[in-house]
């Protein structure tokens, strides 16, 4: 009879998180509107508590997942905009 192993292990896949600063010039509707386009794994009712914290600290960093065509999708996008952003492995 073959052995089982409980628990789950630890996946090998790079995760990445994506983090918006603040601009001069970003009014909140403008951010709003790039991330809900942009950030395909974004739930629309997290945009205003990632605006909130970019208001208070200047950055928020949305967690992206591994899924290589959100990711790839979410970096085209912001790349189209005036957002300054950096994109972070988190393995």
């Amino acid at each position: 009879m073959p052995s089982q192993v409980s628990g789950t292990s630890a996946s090998t896949e790079p995760s990445f998180d994506v983090t918006i600063f603040k601009g001069n010039n970003h009014r909140p509707k403008y951010v709003a509107s790039c991330l809900s386009q942009h950030v395909p794994s974004l739930p629309a009712n997290q945009v205003s508590s990632i605006l909130a914290c970019i208001s208070r600290s200047g950055k928020a960093t949305i967690h992206l997942g591994s899924d290589p065509l959100v990711i790839r999708s979410c970096i085209q996008g912001l790349s189209a905009t005036e957002l300054k952003y950096s994109l972070t492995n988190t393995l």
